[in-house]
């Protein structure tokens, strides 16, 4: 029971990632959100400095480049080197299908970046931001593979907290630098969070199924 609780969750919240998707997606198509987008653009951008414009920088490189691929790299060995077979191809399965997902999206939306004023160059489609999907999916599955490692309360949070630090300030970094529209960043969440839910709920119904043969002396 308690197994099955924990997946109707995961699918719902899959749901409910795909409805705001599709509502942010709509009232992107119609430009309905742009004055919602400028606005925000207009407010960060304000803040415009030398000092705000390295860490910006520095923030979104977290989430692309070089930075984010000894993150993975480094990740997967330990799991490899432990033997956590199962955990490595969630990290992997989440990331290369989150970047699989924005590829398609983008080709289907295929929205222009910003041109108000843009701090850095970027190419390509804006909609919805593959750096946002990225650093959601990054940080998001690595704090659901070490939940269960962190035994108290205060510790838990403190991972959360942070999650949601490290993506809301990759996120800003990209309207700050001028390369995406605030709407582009929360699809971007939003597309995301939807596939890191439905590859939780086939991870944790593969753990439920592999304790219950086990359990019963079957070997897989």
């Amino acid at each position: 029971m308690k197994s099955q609780s924990k997946m109707s969750v995961e699918l719902g919240l899959s749901v409910i990632c795909a409805a705001a998707f599709g509502a942010v997606a709509a009232l992107m198509s119609a430009n309905r959100i742009s004055g919602f987008d400028r606005r925000l653009i207009n407010s960060l951008q304000g803040m415009e400095s030398s000092q705000w414009t390295a860490a910006m920088k520095a923030l979104g490189s977290l989430a692309s480049g070089i930075p984010v691929a000894v993150i993975i790299a480094a990740v997967l060995l330990v799991f490899l080197v432990t033997k956590r077979f199962r955990q490595a191809v969630l990290f992997f399965t989440v990331l290369a299908g989150s970047q699989a997902m924005n590829m398609a999206l983008k080709a289907g939306f295929q929205r222009e970046r910003p041109d108000i004023h843009r701090i850095i160059e970027e190419t390509g489609y804006s909609f919805p931001s593959g750096t946002a999907m990225s650093a959601f999916a990054l940080f998001a599955v690595m704090t659901f593979l070490l939940w269960r490692a962190i035994p108290s309360r205060i510790g838990r949070g403190l991972l959360l907290a942070l999650c949601v630090l490290l993506i809301a300030s990759v996120g800003a970094s990209r309207v700050y630098l001028g390369v995406h529209y605030p709407s582009d960043i929360i699809a971007g969440y939003l597309a995301s969070g939807l596939w890191l839910a439905i590859c939780m709920y086939a991870y944790n119904r593969s753990s439920a199924r592999k304790a219950h043969d086990a359990g019963k002396g079957i070997v897989a």
